[in-house]
């Protein structure tokens, strides 16, 4: 992750791509796979894809059953365009977490005007996700 050249990067410029690639989920489901391309390609770039996939690994059992609920009860098709935004959404902010610091990211929701209290406590909680991690 270190070796990511988007590690250098503006936390609010790497905010802003996150934010900006989780509205792909909004598109049809032609525009939807094209915009995972563009993505999945970004990710490769920036050397995220595993890191990316491990978050989405970690998802499968609910993805798993949330696929076949919504296939039985729905279509098939509703649930292709389901499993994949949330594969999407999943992985999105893969790109932000993964090359950001706690002080980053209070930065940079600070900039967004967020209030300091609630930036700061995110920031704490963030801190908290790596310790989580080892848990589980």
């Amino acid at each position: 992750m270190d070796s990511s050249p988007l590690r250098c990067a503006d936390p609010r410029t790497k905010l802003a791509l996150s934010l900006g690639l989780s509205l792909v989920v909004m598109l049809p489901l032609e525009r939807l796979v094209v915009g995972m391309a563009f993505y999945a390609l970004l990710l490769g770039w920036a050397r995220l894809l595993p890191a990316a996939a491990r978050q989405v690994w970690r998802l499968k059992w609910v993805l798993s059953i949330l696929f076949v609920v919504d296939w039985l009860i729905i279509s098939l098709d509703l649930a292709v365009v389901i499993t994949l935004r949330i594969v999407l959404l999943a992985g999105t902010f893969t790109l932000f977490f993964a090359t950001t610091t706690p002080s980053e990211l209070r930065l940079a929701l600070e900039w967004m005007r967020v209030p300091y209290r609630y930036s700061f406590s995110l920031s704490l909680a963030f801190q908290s996700v790596h310790l989580l991690e080892e848990e589980w």
